[in-house]
């Protein structure tokens, strides 16, 4: 597989009017950075973020808790002058204490920002935690992989019976060369150890540490030896490109765009991904399409055989279109960023060895999903049911957020 990331402003005004979006009322809701990773050529993610800024997952804040809730058990703690959090309840905090809190998911809907004291700093190969001073390793991994990663690690802390902090060894590790784990390993070292000094002196409402922009996050999730392209029309961005890695790939160095008769969002028809990823309809090859639908509850996403005329028979036909459905519907799903209950209703079968087949061809249809992904089952009503990790807003959630935060005062 060959990856392209691709990182550009895209004018979100041209999409007010759409159902699923909010209409300002003017005619410019200002712009927002797009960042679309394509596989093999094909859209897998996108992303929104507003030009304004937005508080990102993972920034390092020291807060104040502003309140405790046994009820819910949670305290609800102050980390910017706006902004309030919420952070799993535990012995010891009260109202005033302050304390040092990452963001762990961004705000859904009405739900406020998770906050978590254990600070973890991410590279490719490792997770640096300073809740957890264990070395944990990836349960992907075989035992004598694990072993020989757990034992170089544990070489790489200065004392490895008092360690400041732990980590967890990635699945990507698998296989790499001592030095390459090294050199990743002591740079997440230096900076958790800069981070823990600094909020020993920072004062409340401080950010010590800023989390990485998606483009960041999306290019240290794929191996770099398949990545063929990556392209900015941002400065800052390509800034923040070259800081992931004192080297690229020979040819896949970032590279900035520029060309005003041929704006980058024009050139990789962005427009046309967004409005496909907050359209209710997915169309197949075969003719057949999706139908996807976000309600309080579930995800709903129904097969249907559309306009297909080939020359198989029913059954036959049936099992054409419930196999693209289940690539497709894969692709859509993380795509849009959809999340939570996911309930897929194919076409009727006939056999459970039909319904095996697509149990097994959606479990590795989403294995490049970078959220976790669960399927569950399907029923005798044919209807999957997948659950999938809430990490990120849907594309239409991020679009209304672009647009509010572009909107004149």
């Amino acid at each position: 597989m060959e990856y392209k990331l691709v990182v550009a402003h895209f004018p979100v005004h041209g999409l007010q009017g759409h159902a699923c979006l909010p209409d300002t009322g003017c005619g410019d809701a200002g712009d927002a950075l797009m960042t679309v990773l394509f596989e093999d050529d094909r859209a897998a993610e996108l992303y929104l973020v507003p030009c304004a800024g937005e508080i990102l997952p993972g920034s390092v804040y020291i807060g104040k808790i502003e309140e405790i809730s046994k009820s819910t058990g949670a305290a609800f703690v102050r980390f910017t002058r706006d902004l309030t959090g919420y952070l799993p309840l535990r012995a010891g905090l009260y109202p005033g204490r302050e304390i040092m809190v990452q963001v762990e998911k961004e705000a859904m809907k009405t739900k406020l920002p998770r906050l978590t004291e254990n600070i973890r700093l991410q590279g490719r190969f490792y997770v640096l935690s300073s809740g957890n001073k264990e070395i944990s390793v990836s349960r992907k991994l075989e035992e004598k992989e694990k072993k020989r990663l757990r034992e170089l690690t544990a070489g790489f802390f200065q004392d490895e019976k008092e360690r400041p902090f732990g980590c967890i060894i990635r699945t990507e590790a698998l296989g790499q060369p001592e030095e390459v784990l090294r050199r990743e390993f002591l740079k997440l070292a230096s900076d958790m150890t800069d981070l823990l000094k600094k909020a020993e002196t920072r004062t409340c409402y401080s950010c010590l540490l800023k989390g990485p922009a998606i483009w960041e996050s999306l290019y240290r999730q794929i191996d770099p030896e398949r990545c063929r392209r990556i392209v900015t029309d941002d400065p800052d961005v390509l800034a923040d490109l070259k800081r992931c890695r004192a080297e690229y790939p020979k040819g896949c160095e970032p590279a900035l765009y520029q060309d005003p008769l041929l704006p980058l969002y024009k050139l990789y028809k962005f427009t046309t991904l967004c409005t496909e990823a907050i359209s209710g309809k997915a169309f197949l090859p075969s003719g057949g399409y999706l139908i996807i639908e976000q309600t309080e509850a579930f995800v709903c996403i129904d097969v249907n055989s559309g306009r297909y005329s080939g020359r198989k028979n029913r059954e036959e036909a049936v099992r054409l279109i419930n196999r693209e459905a289940a690539e497709e519907a894969a692709r859509q799903i993380r795509l849009r960023q959809l999340s939570g209950t996911i309930l897929i209703d194919f076409i009727s079968m006939n056999s459970d060895e039909e319904r095996e087949e697509l149990i097994r061809l959606m479990r590795s249809y989403i294995k490049n999903d970078h959220a976790r992904v669960s399927v569950v089952d399907i029923t005798p009503l044919d209807i999957m049911e997948l659950t999938r990790e809430k990490v990120r807003k849907p594309v239409a959630g991020m679009l209304s957020t672009c647009i509010l935060k572009g909107r004149p005062l």
